[in-house]
Parts: C-alpha cells; sequence; structure tokens
C-alpha cells in the first residue's frame, strides 16, 4: 500500500470537483448498488454514510468529502441520542437535493432531503406519525421521487415526493384496507409512465402496474397469471427496440420471458420466449448488448448465458458449464471493448471472468486468474480504457485488477500478503457503508480496508497512483 504523493493528491483532489451533479434518472435499467444503495454525488461531493471512530458521540450519519481532509465532515448528527446513529440510506440525487431514509431517534425511519448542508438537511415528512414508515424503493419519475411506505394505517403503498411535506402523499391505496400491503416493487420508467410490481389484494395477486403519477391513473396493467391469487411476480423490466421485456410467471405456474408494447390489451403483452419445455426457465439479470438482450436463463441442463435476438425472435444458450445439470451462474455484466464481460462458473466449477461477442465461438474465459480455485471476481467496472474488478488470485487475497480484454493483472496489492483489502466491498465493520466504485476523468475511487480502517481510496490504474486519499479512518 502506497501513500499517494502530493501531486498526485492534488489531482485526486480536482478530480473529485469536476465531478458534475448527478442529474434525475428516469431510465429503467441504471447501475445499482448492493441493497439499492450507493454513494451519490452532488456538486462535487460524495454522500455516503459513516461512523466517526474518533467521536463516540456519533453513531452511523450522513457525511459528505469532497477529497480532502478538511473537506470531509458529518453534514448533520440527524440522531442526538447518545451513539445511536441514523443509518442514512437509500441514497438517490434528484433536482439539487439528496433524498435518503434515516431515523432521528424521534420520528423513527423516515424520508429526508440534504443539500449538503447542516441547515438544508431536514425530515421531509413524518409519514408514519405513530411508528416508522421506512421508505424504500426509491425512483425518479417525471423529476419527482416516488418509493414505497407504510404511513402506519394502510400498509406499504405508493408514494411520491417532490422534497416538501405538502408535496409528499400517497399516489393510490392499491391495496385498500388497514395494514395490508401492496408492496410496489421494481419500478421502471417506459414510455412515460411508470411500471412496477403491486399487489391489489383481490384474485389477481402481484402483477404488473402502471401509474401517471395520479391516483386514477395508477391501474393494473395486465393480469398475467389469472389463477386466482397466483401472481405473475413481473420483475427485470428492460428495455428493447422499444419494447419492455421481463420475466413473469403465467396461469401454469412457469416464469419464463415476456413482452410489452405499452398498450393494455389482448395481443400486447406475451411470453415471448420459453427457455424451459418442462418447467420454468427463471430468465433473470437481464441486460441490453449489441441490440440483443443478455439474460441467464435455465433450460433444464443448468442456468447459464443467453442472448435472445428480438428480429429473430431466437435464443442462443452459450453454455459455459458444460458438465450435466452444471450451472455457470453468470453475473456482473458489463460491456468493454465491444464485448460482454462477465462472472461465470466453468465445468470444473472455478469461478473466473468471461466475456462474449454474443455467439458461442466468440465466448471465452479472460482469464484463469486463480491456479487453483476460483477468484470470484466481482464489481466489474470500465474506467479510463481498461476493466476493473476485485479479485483473489489466491495468493493476495481479494485485491483490485483490471484487464485490457487480452491479459489480467493485479493492480496493487492494498493489504499486502494473503490478506484482502476488499476494493468496493460496501459494507464495512465500522466506518463506510454502501460504498461503491466512482469513475471520473482521469481517477476512480473505491472504499477499500488494511485491517481496520476502512478508507477511500483513489486510482489511475498504476501500483504507484494507486493509496488512500489520508490515512485515518473516514477523513478521505
Amino acid at each position: 500500500m502506497k501513500k499517494l504523493s502530493s501531486g498526485f493528491f492534488m489531482l485526486a483532489v480536482i478530480m473529485v470537483q469536476l465531478i458534475t451533479t448527478v442529474s434525475c434518472d428516469e431510465g429503467g435499467g441504471g447501475k445499482k448498488s448492493p441493497y439499492n444503495s450507493y454513494a451519490p454525488v452532488l456538486n462535487g461531493k460524495l454522500f455516503y454514510a459513516a461512523e466517526d471512530p474518533d467521536n463516540a458521540l456519533y453513531g452511523r450519519e450522513l457525511w459528505t468529502s469532497d477529497g480532502t481532509p478538511d473537506g470531509t465532515a458529518m453534514v448533520r448528527n440527524i440522531n442526538t441520542t447518545n451513539n445511536a446513529g441514523s443509518y442514512p440510506g437509500y441514497f438517490i440525487v434528484c433536482s439539487g437535493r439528496v433524498f435518503f431514509s434515516a431515523d432521528d431517534g424521534e420520528n423513527g425511519n423516515e424520508l429526508w432531503v440534504s443539500d449538503g448542508t447542516k441547515g438544508g438537511t431536514m425530515l421531509v415528512k413524518d409519514i408514519n406519525p405513530d411508528g416508522a414508515s421506512i421508505p424504500y424503493n426509491f425512483k425518479i419519475f417525471n423529476s419527482k421521487l416516488y418509493f414505497a411506505a407504510n404511513d402506519g394505517t394502510n400498509g406499504a403503498e405508493l408514494w411520491v415526493s417532490d422534497g416538501t411535506e405538502a408535496g409528499t402523499f400517497m399516489v393510490r391505496d392499491i391495496y385498500e384496507g388497514k395494514d395490508e400491503t401492496s408492496n410496489p416493487d421494481h419500478f421502471t420508467v417506459y414510455r412515460k409512465k411508470l411500471y412496477f410490481s403491486a399487489n391489489d389484494g383481490t384474485t389477481n395477486g402481484e402483477e404488473l402496474w402502471v401509474s401517471d403519477g395520479t391516483e386514477i391513473g395508477t391501474v393494473i396493467f395486465c393480469n398475467i397469471n389469472t389463477v386466482d391469487n397466483g401472481g405473475s411476480s413481473p420483475a427485470g423490466f428492460t428495455e428493447l427496440g422499444g419494447s419492455l421485456y421481463f420475466a413473469a410467471t403465467d396461469s401454469s405456474g412457469d416464469r419464463e420471458l415476456w413482452v410489452t408494447d405499452g398498450i393494455a390489451g389482448d395481443g400486447h403483452t406475451y411470453m415471448v420466449k420459453a427457455f424451459n419445455s418442462t418447467g420454468s426457465g427463471n430468465p433473470d439479470n437481464l441486460r441490453v448488448f449489441d441490440s440483443r438482450l443478455c439474460l441467464t436463463a435455465d433450460d433444464g441442463n443448468g442456468n447459464e448465458l443467453w442472448v435472445f435476438d428480438p428480429d429473430k425472435q431466437a435464443a442462443v444458450n452459450l453454455d459455459i458449464n458444460t458438465a450435466d445439470d452444471g450451472d455457470s451462474e453468470p453475473s456482473g455484466f458489463m460491456e468493454f471493448n465491444n464485448r460482454l464481460y462477465f462472472v461465470a462458473t466453468d465445468s470444473d466449477g472455478d469461478r473466473e471472468l468471461w466475456s462474449t461477442d454474443g455467439t458461442a465461438s466468440g465466448t471465452e474465459r479472460v482469464a484463469n486468474i486463480n491456479d487453483t480455485g476460483s477468484s470470484s471476481p466481482d464489481f466489474l467496472t470500465v474506467y479510463d480504457g481498461k476493466l476493473y474488478f476485485t479479485a483473489d488470485d489466491g495468493y493476495t487475497g481479494m485485491e483490485l485488477w483490471s484487464t485490457d480484454g487480452n491479459t489480467a493483472a493485479i493492480v496493487e496489492d492494498i493489504y499486502s500478503g494473503s490478506d484482502s483489502s476488499n476494493p468496493n466491498a460496501g459494507y464495512y465493520t465500522c466506518q463506510v457503508y454502501n460504498f461503491t466504485f466512482i469513475t471520473c476523468n482521469d481517477l476512480m475511487f473505491f472504499a477499500a480496508t488494511t485491517g481496520g480502517d476502512d478508507n477511500l481510496y483513489v486510482s489511475d490504474g498504476t501500483a504507484d497512483g494507486t493509496g488512500p486519499v489520508t490515512d485515518g479512518p473516514c477523513f478521505f
């Protein structure tokens, strides 16, 4: 592990300050961090949850950093109870402010908003006066925040907020009745409307719903599974070629790939591909690549990577794990150099980095990083002409690696020896929580540990250019 030179440190500061404000994302397939929580960037500062180990009076609270010690500080001690912590989470940026959930110790876990200042960090609304509304599933639509929350009377339902108390209200009580919960989930924006799954408590079960943001305009879109209380549980919404693809369970109980053009009525929402002729294909991890849909599915011979061509209405199984009933369990899809990179398990049981051009002959393992087992790559991120990820070669532990598409190499053994620095692991024992890779111009930011303190690191892709922004926990 290296301490950065003053020149490189100043460059890191400049690059952080150059990060522009994140605008409202109304797309359907934005990149997500573990547990739907990530460190957003607003006005050149990172927002995240942290604890100050040097001050026992504060628990886990809202912090910001511009990459300098002086520019790193707790925004506000939201929960003033000694060392309790407000546990902020579900960060999302819209209209120049950061929305998040937090518990101030008096109102329970509720919706908060911050502009990065103490005075501008406040409770939006005490949605549940008698407890905690526990807002979750945040999504931006029409420059407003849509989410699920429980007001203590209607159960977890669809809510909307413009950041003011008056502008925060329940859109519709989908599952009517006291304490009944529709649990709206899997929000995606398609054709200027909000699509999601919900259970209205009737014989429909969990089905596909749509909303224009009004109570009257929030309706069930399609009852795919017509068995009483069956529910199709639609998920994985991904737009391709003007159509919305997703996984759903039909009346036979089989879960396969479905599509809709956003028009209500017969013939507009249907199963487009059955991967398993004797059961459920269970399509998942839908990702658009080269005008095709890449996904995982099980045809009865194991969970593998498939490529669906909407023009040909046909799918090809790339079958990485050729063992009988072998599962390659592909994950972590990331496009790089006109190829799709991912992590998969081969017939020998080794989990390594793979790539494909969308054809069986063009699918190959990039490198055998761990020659005695699995390197288990994770957190694939494109930065400065290379693909970065974490991996364990069996000798240095889980560390930061990169590839140009031909060979893979460790960037730096941050936690020297066989111990793991766990770059970008996202959940740490004390200091930094749910913090993930952030790339900006000429630098990449991530969190890592050296056996106690979890610090903010920066890297220019070289060993000499990889190190902590500052020494000591939390003060980045």
